[in-house]
């Protein structure tokens, strides 16, 4: 409906020369031809005459643009920054609904100008402009910022506005809608409790058939991003997919996996399908991380046997060739500490190697997962079958000859958490799950832990000591009136993903 008004209000401009030859061109594209060769010189020689006769162009010409621009793939600088200036000369005359529009084709063509960003979405956050957007206004709006990722005072302001304005308009807002704005928001790490609250509403009101299916697997992904946990929401949107789980690809298969472990939600009849669909299709469709994913979070929720994960750990050792991000590594090892009874023996092994070779990349938390994971499966020995030129690769120390493989490696992770303490001090998180590395390392491996070096025992000891900040607080507020006796508490806590009890603070020597 934008675009028609557009042509409508626009139509007698269709002149010739630059301009109505990239309309004739963007026709074409929509049409499905291929974009000729003359479009770079078209589209310069329109960049020029709008920059030199700006005035002669009207609104809605320079929302055409934007929009021919968008159906050509056409990211030319010069004509980007050409439209961007003419909107910020003459914003007040723009309808609002073309603003929108533009701030789209920025989007969809990845050409961020913050100076015009931020202008839009000053100007339309003003309440008396916002209440006269429509649902497929916010939607493309929001859709621009979140593409973008452009954030910042303004954007903030603009999000509230239309989070109320949303509020207004529920009933309207339909499926497909509600997908792009809950993504956007999710996106931008804007989580406003109402707006989810609303938009949980309007995606349950919405007929099943008016969803994609990559729309239900969109709106799960943005409610687990935020952390905004509606159970009966997950359960009622798992029953639209009923009977369309074949038409989920790899990464929505993923995304829903993913939202429900995070959420801590389940769906008995969704994953019942999920499985059966896992088991009989050709997993080398998906992309590693995606594979991951979808392990680790099956393994979060407990779900699967034998033939699931035997499908699953299966496919990822076959991936000796792909390129394995630290958090891969970590959560297919995650996944086999969770499902012990489905050890993949070659998968552990090449997930090692992958380690080993990258190991100077892995920050503190893949790092203190990964080393965890290898302590509690029991598999650190495996590095003595890596390639000798994996741990050079990785920038491991040298192993001593009278050195085992497992106690190698965990010499290697401990003086590589000592040199990133030294580099940034570990957060209190981060400690703590460090020391849970460290005591059931302790607890399992006795014998190696007492023949690491002294500094590194030092180290470990030293992340056990409780500050002396702490003892003077204690002190002094043992010392007011309770005859000098404290209160100690040996609470225990969970680790997260790392799964185990924090009991009393301290190491043996």
């Amino acid at each position: 409906s934008s675009t028609a008004a557009l042509s409508g209000e626009a139509g007698g401009s269709r002149r010739g020369g630059p301009f109505g030859d990239f309309l004739r061109l963007a026709d074409e594209a929509a049409e499905g031809r291929p974009p000729p060769v003359e479009l770079a010189s078209t589209g310069a020689a329109l960049a020029r005459k709008l920059r030199a006769e700006m005035t002669t162009f009207r609104a809605a010409d320079v929302a055409q643009i934007a929009t021919a621009a968008c159906r050509l793939h056409h990211r030319d600088p010069a004509l980007m920054e050409a439209i961007a200036a003419h909107v910020l000369r003459g914003m007040v005359a723009y309808p609002l609904f073309a603003l929108c529009n533009v701030a789209n084709c920025f989007a969809r063509l990845e050409y961020s100008h913050r100076g015009l960003m931020d202008a839009i979405a000053g100007f339309l956050a003003e309440p008396s402009r916002a209440e006269q957007l429509f649902t497929i206004d916010i939607a493309s709006l929001v859709f621009a910022f979140g593409q973008l990722g452009h954030s910042g005072p303004a954007t903030g302001a603009l999000l509230e506005t239309c989070a109320a304005r949303l509020q207004q308009l529920h009933h309207e807002i339909g499926g497909p809608n509600c997908a792009t704005i809950l993504n956007s928001y999710a996106r931008l790490s804007e989580c406003n409790p109402e707006l989810f609250k609303t938009l949980a509403r309007s995606a349950i009101e919405t007929r099943p058939e008016s969803f994609e299916v990559h729309h239900i697997s969109v709106i799960m992904n943005a409610f687990a991003k935020c952390s905004v946990r509606r159970p009966q929401t997950m359960h009622l949107l798992g029953g639209f997919l009923e009977g369309r789980i074949n038409e989920l690809s790899p990464q929505n298969f993923a995304n829903i996996a993913n939202a429900f472990a995070k959420l801590d939600c389940y769906n008995h009849e969704l994953f019942v399908s999920l499985q059966r669909r896992l088991v009989q299709e050709d997993l080398s469709a998906y992309k590693l991380y995606e594979l991951a994913i979808l392990t680790h979070s099956l393994a979060k929720l407990k779900f699967g046997g034998a033939a699931t994960y035997s499908a699953l750990f299966g496919e990822a050792a076959l991936r000796t060739t792909d390129r394995w991000e630290p958090q891969s590594v970590a959560q297919l090892l995650d996944a086999m500490r969770r499902k012990h009874v489905h050890l993949h023996e070659p998968l552990a092994e090449l997930l090692v190697e992958r380690f080993l070779r990258d190991f100077r990349k892995y920050a503190v938390h893949p790092l203190t997962q990964t080393a965890w994971c290898l302590v509690e499966l029991e598999v650190l020995d495996l590095a003595g079958r890596a390639p000798p030129e994996a741990a050079v690769e990785g920038g491991l120390p040298q192993r001593s000859e009278d050195e085992g493989a497992a106690l190698w490696l965990m010499r290697a992770v401990l003086e590589r958490m000592e040199e990133q303490n030294g580099e940034r001090a570990l957060t209190a998180t981060q400690q703590k799950y460090v020391q849970q590395l460290i005591r059931d390392y302790h607890y399992k491996h006795e014998v190696d832990y007492g023949l690491l070096p002294q500094r590194t025992k030092a180290f470990c000891k030293s992340l056990f000591d409780v500050p002396s900040s702490v003892v003077a607080s204690v002190a002094r507020k043992g010392g007011r009136g309770h005859g000098g006796r404290g209160q100690g508490g040996g609470g225990a806590g969970r680790g997260g993903d790392y799964g185990g009890g924090f009991g009393e603070v301290g190491l043996p020597a």
